[in-house]
């Protein structure tokens, strides 16, 4: 334990402010607990702002690395929440070590199926450059408030949300016999990034439907984040991955999934010399363990209302062309009469012996039994 932190000098209601925190909305009461903390020296630089994305790991606190806090943690931070604040009050996307707000356009509605649409935002002030390229934010998400509307719902961070890059990483495969030179897909993603934030929306809530239907060149949106402790996917992570995603649930693992076709695709250049300088500044550092693999179960309703099946059938069929091991699919349409998933397909499917995380995504109460027949194939973690 470190000793508490000295506060003469300081007047009482000052240095009760001075070790307040904010997360979630909440205000946290740090005054009697800082000195307790294993990084109080860290605790004290972060007094007065958010640190939901340090608690989740979402972002590294002090110059650090990124830090994953247990379950003890969290019921100690239940135990510190003293207020709370009003819900506009946050940090928006392109700069996470500032308290303001930054209200963002709609530039463009684009409808990629029967069910969802692509909402591009702009900000003429501030960039949302705080999001980078990668699978950092992999199953991460942001906050929007409608201004207009006075609501707010979640949404999560892809990449692939942007049309031009979920296309061009959909053809990627085509540069390896091409003989033009083609862009380079993560620098590409770096500028996206900069200019404006694009987000998946189904219709289905109020919120939603009000998304897709109203006309919103009045309205101004609020977008906080990024939230959330995502997939927490090491660099070096070995074995096998499962994951889980019913419909709109797909766009959490959708980055991961154009990384690994970056990735092989890549690898697949070096062997023939071709368009090596495609992936321009990117480091393929992450995931390039033999034993890695991604297993990704995708279901739903129709085909109409899917969203991201090109890519991840794109990268199921480069690997079985390539002899790649790092991604397999495996699709069920539930209005097509197939066969629901059991204990039989998921066996046959995983080797429980090699799995090392596992992810559901899906709406409330489904995961309940996901997670049941992940114990039941012997997925205990």
């Amino acid at each position: 334990r470190r000793p508490p932190r000295s506060t003469q000098g300081v007047s009482s209601a000052a240095s009760d402010v001075y070790k307040r925190q904010i997360y979630e909305y909440t205000v946290l009461d740090m005054t009697n607990y800082v000195g307790m903390h294993p990084g109080a020296h860290i605790l004290d630089e972060y007094v007065g702002t958010e640190i939901g994305r340090y608690i989740y790991g979402g972002f590294p606190c002090g110059g650090g690395q990124k830090i994953f806090h247990s379950s003890a943690a969290y019921d100690i931070v239940d135990k510190l929440k003293c207020g709370i604040v009003d819900p506009l009050y946050s940090l928006t996307l392109n700069n996470q070590e500032k308290n303001f707000e930054s209200l963002w356009k709609l530039e463009k509605r684009e409808k990629i199926s029967s069910v969802h649409v692509i909402m591009k935002f702009s900000c003429q002030e501030m960039k949302a450059t705080a999001i980078v390229p990668g699978v950092n934010f992999c199953g991460t998400y942001v906050t929007v408030h409608s201004r207009k509307l006075g609501q707010t719902r979640n949404y999560s961070i892809s990449f692939m949300n942007n049309q031009d890059l979920y296309k061009a990483h959909v053809n990627l495969p085509q540069a390896l016999g091409s003989t033009t030179e083609w862009k380079s897909l993560f620098n590409e993603m770096e500028k996206a990034a900069k200019d404006y934030f694009e987000i998946c929306v189904k219709k289905q809530t109020n919120f939603s439907y009000w998304l897709h239907e109203s006309d919103l060149n009045s309205d101004e949106f609020l977008i906080k984040g990024p939230y959330g402790a995502g997939l927490q996917i090491a660099p070096d992570c070995k074995g096998t991955i499962v994951g889980i995603a019913l419909g709109t649930a797909i766009v959490p693992f959708m980055d991961l999934v154009a990384y690994l076709m970056r990735l092989n695709v890549y690898s697949q250049s070096l062997k023939n010399g071709k368009n090596v300088k495609l992936f321009g500044d990117e480091k393929f550092d992450w995931l390039t363990d033999p034993s890695f693999t991604f297993i990704l179960f995708v279901s739903v309703r129709t085909l109409d209302e899917a969203i991201g099946l090109d890519l991840c059938k794109r990268l199921d069929e480069f690997n079985i062309q390539n002899n790649c091991q790092n991604f397999k699919l495996h699709l069920r349409v539930s209005i097509g009469g197939e066969k629901r998933w059991d204990k039989e397909f998921f066996a046959r499917c995983i080797d429980a012996s090699k799995v090392t995380r596992g992810y559901i995504a899906s709406v409330a109460g489904v995961e309940a039994s996901f997670s049941k027949l992940f114990e039941e194939v012997g997925i205990q973690k």
